[in-house]
């Protein structure tokens, strides 16, 4: 099994609508794929873990798991 999770966050300017469509157009896109068995789209959880500190400054808000 191979799982990619990409961290985002939206341009600043971005309305709340774009976003969400955007998520949407990505979720529909996962289930398309023959070989996607799951995915995950939406808020980023934190877990206070020490590996979340190598993210670094930058803070992205939105995940996507595959």
């Amino acid at each position: 099994m191979t799982a990619h999770v990409v961290l985002f966050e939206p341009k600043t300017g971005t309305t709340p609508g774009d976003r969400d469509a955007f998520i949407e157009v990505m979720r529909v896109t996962f289930e398309q794929i023959e070989t996607v068995r799951r995915s995950f789209v939406g808020l980023r959880q934190t877990l206070g873990v020490s590996y979340e500190a190598k993210i670094g400054e930058t803070a992205y808000s939105y995940a996507a798991v595959v």
